[in-house]
């Protein structure tokens, strides 16, 4: 079995055979779910010109005007979050309105022989590629190539970089021990 818990944005990948299989799901406030979450525990939600939600505190119009016409925060601690859940971001979580979590969701997924890898990628990587572009770029280098799971890694940090991705680009594969990538 693999256990995937998460909290906050990026992706977790279970890659069987030459298909991709999602173990996680984003925390944002674009998920309905996550939105009555926030909503019941006293968060302000907005949502900007673009149509993407965002949370925060109440008590702060100014704050809550710029977000919605879809202005960056341009100094301190960030007022609004698109992630509904995280780990940073104190200021966010503690009194009186402590409206970021790290509480997780876990997925339980039952593994098979066809398992081979799994991965584990920031938003900044998913912002430019999807689920089987990763997974695809896992099999080149694994599979047509023979290297290992760091530079899986790194090609995928890579195409990422090359197609655009300017922050948070984290990848870890790891390579389950029982099976090969499929020819």
């Amino acid at each position: 079995k693999l256990f995937a818990a998460w909290s906050g944005t990026g992706h977790a990948l279970l890659l069987r055979g030459r298909q991709v299989i999602r173990c996680s799901e984003d925390h944002v406030c674009n998920r309905e779910e996550e939105r009555r979450r926030l909503s019941n525990a006293g968060c302000q939600l907005i949502q900007d010109l673009r149509g993407v939600w965002w949370m925060g505190r109440p008590g702060n119009p100014e704050l809550a005007w710029a977000r919605q016409q879809c202005y960056e925060d341009v100094a301190g601690p960030k007022s609004f979050l698109a992630a509904s859940r995280g780990f940073g971001d104190l200021l966010l979580k503690g009194p009186p309105y402590p409206v970021l979590s790290a509480s997780p969701e876990v997925q339980v997924i039952d593994l098979c022989p066809e398992d081979w890898a799994v991965v584990i990628a920031t938003r900044g990587v998913f912002a430019v590629l999807s689920d089987q572009d990763v997974a695809n770029a896992c099999w080149d280098v694994m599979a047509q190539n023979g290297a290992g799971p760091q530079e899986a890694a790194q090609v995928v940090t890579q195409r990422a970089l090359q197609l655009g991705a300017k922050t948070n680009l984290t990848c870890i594969v790891m390579k389950l021990g029982w099976t090969k990538p499929p020819l």
